[in-house]
């Protein structure tokens, strides 16, 4: 896995040379700093700027998918004409689309179940905080001490195991984050391919790149791994993007650059 920007030459070819380009990006780390509490992730002035004007360029078609719900990213990043993909996909609205998967209505009453249970088992635990969303459930341990994460992972493990042993959810994890999903074959990468369905383009028009700092990035990852530009935020041993970039500061370095060409 190369620096992006020790490879730039080669970079702002293949960009220069694309008729149109996809432009995907987690928000949580990517776009913005992790931060200690999800609500106080805010996205900076100057890259909701640079989006805007990616966004206004005939050629460049700008999505953020993320774990968050649709209506918050809505919220936080605030511009028109951009793609949304929230719960990890599950949710897409933007341009010409406006997307529920079946799954979030049939497996409802199972979230709703799971986020009672966690919400009455994990309130002794200071720092812990459920985020409940259209179609996860989210247990945030960042702020809570490490001497009572294990007991606290105990907790959700033995919340969720019924409902996975029946079938009705799933776990996953992420950065100092547990999460109960629905059970389905269904990504941040098959959000990815929606989106690029939805431009009606042929796909050889089309250069998909995706920014991205977390376990679920990777689905995305790997299905552009010979397709488009993967770009991982921060630095790890095992992981399918082509490049990285330190922080999403270098994400707002990359954005300008993308602006300049």
């Amino acid at each position: 896995m190369k620096r992006l920007f020790a490879d730039w030459k080669k970079i702002e070819r293949l960009i220069k040379d694309s008729p149109h380009i996809l432009l995907l990006t987690d928000y949580d780390g990517t776009l913005t700093p992790i931060v200690s509490k999800p609500k106080d992730a805010v996205l900076d002035k100057e890259v909701r700027r640079i989006l805007r004007i990616l966004s206004g360029k005939r050629r460049f078609h700008i999505g953020v998918i993320s774990g968050r719900r649709v209506d918050d990213l809505k919220r936080r990043v605030a511009l028109n004409k951009i793609y949304y993909a929230g719960d990890h996909g599950l949710q897409i609205k933007g341009p010409g689309i406006s997307y529920l998967h079946p799954a979030c209505r049939k497996f409802k009453n199972y979230l709703v179940r799971i986020k009672g249970e966690l919400l009455l088992k994990t309130k002794p635990f200071k720092g812990a905080i459920v985020e409940y969303k259209a179609a996860s459930i989210s247990l945030h341990y960042r702020l809570v001490k490490r001497s009572a994460v294990k007991k606290l992972k105990a907790i959700f493990e033995e919340v969720c195991a019924p409902y996975i042993k029946k079938g009705k959810v799933k776990r996953s994890h992420g950065k100092k984050v547990w999460e109960i999903r629905l059970p389905v074959k269904w990504n941040k990468a098959s959000a990815a391919n929606k989106i690029s369905k939805t431009l009606k383009l042929r796909k050889k028009k089309i250069l998909p790149i995706y920014l991205g700092d977390d376990v679920t990035d990777e689905d995305v990852f790997f299905a552009l791994r010979k397709k488009g530009l993967t770009v991982l935020v921060g630095r790890k041993k095992r992981t399918y993007a082509q490049y990285y970039v330190e922080s999403p500061g270098e994400v707002r370095r990359f954005l300008v650059r993308l602006c300049q060409l």
